[in-house]
């Protein structure tokens, strides 16, 4: 008994010790990811927990909180005709833009992943409509599908397909499953890409042995390389179902202006909700071949695009439409500045603002998070991670109707401010993981001999790491920086005075209830697109790079 008191006293000493360890552990960690998790809480989860709360509560169309109504809402909602159908399509949705997805950019990976002459263009060529707005995309297939002024159905009539020009964007149907084809093309690029980077990491002398086995080409692709994707597709195919469920501008354009439900998903039925208030020579010259006509499928939106911006109202409004411009009017360059539906100057510089910003906030507070979590072990490491990567999931276009009560009530609705914090704290997941998979990847004796030679941990940070992550840094501002460029859900919702808005929604000014000047709405969309493809070119080998440890690891 006299031998047990010390050892109790012993025991509760080193728990003791263990517990006020861990509470100064967690007291740095929070130095390091306060900011980052400051940010999620007040930009993502407090819009959450306030568009829960606001489901409980009877709001007039004004605004006015009149109080409790239960369950009400619920039952309305689930009283709602269209609800079943709209569920039902947004299955569909998903399921086929998803699986269509994987499969092209399969095979475009596949070919991407060859040696032939112009390889470097092609991919170049393949990364346009991950640049573009997914607004600007759409709106020139929706251009095209018009019924008697769109070059697509010309195309149809010619070839013979149709007799006549017909309305798809004016029939749910049709306008549905065009907007599944605009939903596949937008997001090859970022699949082609992830997958391309995981083919990286499959090593050659694996290949060479199968060929020497005797293994032909498909049983080697199928029982070598697939298994080897498994990480790259779980990434591509996780991603773009969060994406593709979220994904409003496109059935916005597409389907916006047919009467009803019928073409709805669950996106936007929500905005209607909030409105109503992809031998050795021949194999050589084949791959060739299907390389330029990857290339042509792919810039096809952007000739049109291009063309059409230089065409005159009149011509452009035919309705025996042109593939050339008759007159080439390269004045709509400089007449777009001037015209009355949006301050063009003005909405340049929010989208540079807002870009720039938001750019260097994620930064600002993702790279000391992931850096920490990284290359530290402490309580709550795993709970912060997962508040990350939950924010992947809640976009903006989910939480609309919070994040405009909650800006709305600070004050800041209709600023630079809260689009620089809407856009970080959304785009902060993707920053600070493929970070985080950096500076797991740097051995730790590194960090270990800079402290003994008398670094602290931000001189470790600053010295030693980032210069050995630098292809992630990179990685991450260019992702950052081009989503929230294209941003357009939110910007919606919150920039009401036309000069704040960003060039992505003053983009839809042109979109008038009796007429179109697509002429200007082409000219402004290869104005956003050209600085992004600077950018993309400028970097591209260190993108693959960067996605080959950030997604693949």
């Amino acid at each position: 008994m006299a031998d047990s008191a010390p050892a109790e006293l012993g025991r509760s000493g080193q728990a003791t010790a263990r517990n006020g360890r861990g509470g100064s552990e967690l007291l740095q960690a929070l130095l390091w990811i306060a900011p980052a998790t400051t940010l999620i809480v007040l930009v993502v989860f407090f819009p959450a927990g306030l568009m829960i709360f606001n489901s409980t509560r009877e709001i007039s169309l004004s605004g006015l909180d009149r109080g409790s109504a239960g369950f009400d809402n619920f039952a309305e909602l689930f009283a709602f005709p269209a609800l079943p159908a709209v569920i039902g399509r947004t299955i569909i949705w998903v399921g086929v833009v998803v699986s269509l997805t994987v499969l092209i950019s399969l095979a475009m990976a596949q070919l991407l992943n060859k040696a032939f002459p112009g390889r470097r263009l092609v991919r170049m060529i393949v990364i346009i409509p991950w640049a573009s707005s997914v607004v600007m995309t759409t709106m020139v297939v929706y251009y095209g599908l018009e019924g008697y002024i769109g070059i697509i159905n010309k195309f149809f009539v010619g070839i013979g397909l149709l007799a006549e020009p017909y309305g798809w964007t004016r029939n749910a149907l049709p306008a549905f499953c065009w907007s599944i084809a605009v939903a596949v093309f937008v997001s090859l690029p970022f699949t082609t890409y992830t997958l391309l980077a995981g083919l990286q990491t499959v090593p050659e002398d694996v290949l060479e042995a199968a060929q020497v086995d005797g293994a032909g080409r498909f049983s080697t692709y199928f029982r070598i390389v697939l298994p080897q994707l498994r990480s790259a597709l779980a990434v591509a195919v996780l991603i773009n179902i969060i994406n593709v469920f979220n994904s409003l501008p496109i059935l916005r354009v597409m389907t916006g202006s047919i009467p009803g439900y019928d073409a709805d998903t669950i996106m936007t039925l929500i905005f209607k909700f909030l409105q109503r208030g992809d031998f050795a020579l021949a194999s050589a010259l084949s791959v060739l071949g299907f390389g330029l006509l990857l290339s042509v499928v792919f810039l096809i939106p952007y000739v049109i695009m291009f063309f059409g911006s230089v065409k005159s109202k009149a011509e452009i409004r035919s309705v025996d439409p042109t593939y050339f411009p008759r007159e080439w009017h390269w004045d709509n360059y400089l007449t777009m500045w001037s015209t009355p539906e949006t301050p063009l100057w003005q909405n340049l510089v929010s989208t540079i603002v807002i870009s720039v910003g938001a750019t260097a906030l994620v930064l600002l507070v993702a790279l000391p998070a992931a850096y920490y979590t990284a290359r530290f072990r402490f309580p709550g490491r795993v709970v912060f991670l997962s508040l990350v990567i939950i924010t992947q999931m809640l976009q903006p276009a989910v939480l609309t109707a919070g994040i405009f009560r909650e800006f709305n009530l600070i004050g800041l609705d209709d600023t630079w401010l809260a689009m620089i914090l809407v856009n970080a704290a959304f785009n902060l997941s993707f920053g600070t993981w493929i970070m985080h998979s950096f500076f797991a990847g740097v051995p730790k004796e590194i960090d270990e001999a800079a402290q003994i030679d008398g670094a602290g941990t931000w001189a470790t940070l600053l010295r030693i790491n980032l210069p050995l992550v630098w292809p992630g840094i990179v990685t991450a501002t260019i992702f950052t920086f081009v989503a929230c460029w294209n941003e357009f859900a939110a910007s919606l919702i919150l920039m009401r005075t036309p000069g704040n808005r960003p060039l992505s929604v003053a983009l839809t000014s042109f979109v008038g209830q009796y007429e179109t000047s697509w002429q200007y709405v082409f000219a402004v969309s290869i104005l956003s697109i050209v600085p992004v493809v600077i950018l993309f070119m400028a970097i591209e080998r260190r993108l693959i790079g960067g996605l080959t440890a950030g997604a693949v690891k």
